[in-house]
């Protein structure tokens, strides 16, 4: 199971760029294994069909763990955020090597503001070259 975590980690960061959502769903996804064991143990001291009802429940539980385990991005982009955004566009339209270390609300309104020319993942790497 830790090789599944690691490996997954490894792909996700070697060839993808982001958030790694995929990963880190997965490392919950990949206990599955530990419930599908414990099920077998409620298999045999539940008999009959009140096992199928706890295997049922451990895998409705885990997938929707899952699922709520994902990031939260409670981001609101205020007017502020957009007037900025404006701003710092008039300046580096039509450059590609600009580094914008700002909140995440002014990166998303920079996205929105350039029709996304401007792009997180470029903006990120050339801040980590730098």
């Amino acid at each position: 199971m830790a090789k599944i975590i690691l490996f997954a980690y490894f792909l996700s960061y070697w060839f993808l760029s982001g958030e790694h959502l995929v990963a880190r769903r997965l490392t919950l996804f990949a206990v599955l294994f530990l419930v599908l064991i414990l099920a077998e143990v409620a298999t045999m001291l539940i008999s009959g069909r009140k096992s199928l009802a706890v295997v049922g429940l451990a895998v409705v539980l885990l997938t929707g763990l899952t699922y709520y385990s994902g990031p939260v991005l409670n981001v609101s982009v205020s007017d502020r955020d957009i007037a900025k955004a404006t701003a710092i566009w008039h300046d580096l339209r039509g450059t590609q090597d600009y580094c914008i270390k700002d909140d995440l609300g002014v990166i998303l309104a920079l996205e929105y503001v350039s029709a996304k020319e401007f792009q997180e993942t470029v903006n990120n790497s050339n801040c980590n070259s730098n």
